[in-house]
């Protein structure tokens, strides 16, 4: 198509199937045209490491770059989502004024995680690695806090006390598949660590599976 139309509400633009080189030139197309047409609108970039890398070019760069530096004026910005810091660009990074940050295990990340947010009002790393499901310390400008994200079923009530840390048998974890996970009301607290306790051992094996792929392309 010639024309970026976009509908009132969310638009998603499923690139599955092409290449990540093709992918980049779509999403960077996109970025220079919503940058110079574009009102009011949040582009949100999954898997930013791939498409704003730190240690090599990419079209979404620069083209991310001039809606950093010049798209607030009409209310257009960027979302950057990644599992972690480490592989983003850091002339974009340094761009971010609000960051939502999840757990993280693995000591460097932590410690990056810890840099973003403001030292009167920073955790401890053990908070960080010890965030629950849907739990995650926000912070913009000079403030930090720890929030839950969320579920549309859930109540403001349970949300804001999960945030805090209690009622812990509201969670429900989207990392195992609902036919392992039967959909109720009245999981335990001793439910609900099990279930974490899986999340963690998953994260392990993929931790595990990463470096291992990573040795075989060296």
């Amino acid at each position: 198509a010639d024309v970026l139309a976009l509908e009132p509400g969310p638009n998603v633009m499923d690139l599955t199937g092409f290449s990540e080189e093709v992918q980049a030139l779509v999403i960077a197309a996109c970025l220079q045209e919503l940058w110079k047409t574009a009102t009011n609108t949040y582009i949100i970039i999954p898997e930013a490491w791939a498409f704003i890398p730190q240690s090599r070019g990419n079209p979404v760069k620069w083209a991310a770059q001039h809606v950093i530096r010049q798209g607030a004026a009409n209310g257009v910005y960027i979302v950057l989502d990644s599992q972690d810091i480490t592989g983003i660009d850091k002339a974009i990074l340094k761009s971010v004024d609000c960051w939502l940050l999840g757990r993280q295990r693995e000591v460097n990340e932590v410690k990056r995680v810890l840099d973003q947010l403001p030292p009167s009002q920073r955790p401890s790393a053990e908070e960080v690695t010890k965030l629950g499901v849907g739990q995650f310390f926000v912070s913009a400008q000079d403030w930090c806090k720890k929030v839950y994200v969320q579920p549309a079923w859930a109540t403001e009530e349970d949300a804001r006390s999960i945030a805090m840390g209690y009622n812990m048998a509201q969670v429900v974890t989207s990392e195992l598949p609902a036919a392992t996970l039967p959909v109720r009301a009245n999981y335990s607290n001793t439910d609900v660590e099990e279930i974490i306790r899986l999340n963690d051992l998953l994260d392990g094996v993929r931790e595990e599976r990463d470096r291992a792929l990573e040795k075989l392309a060296a």
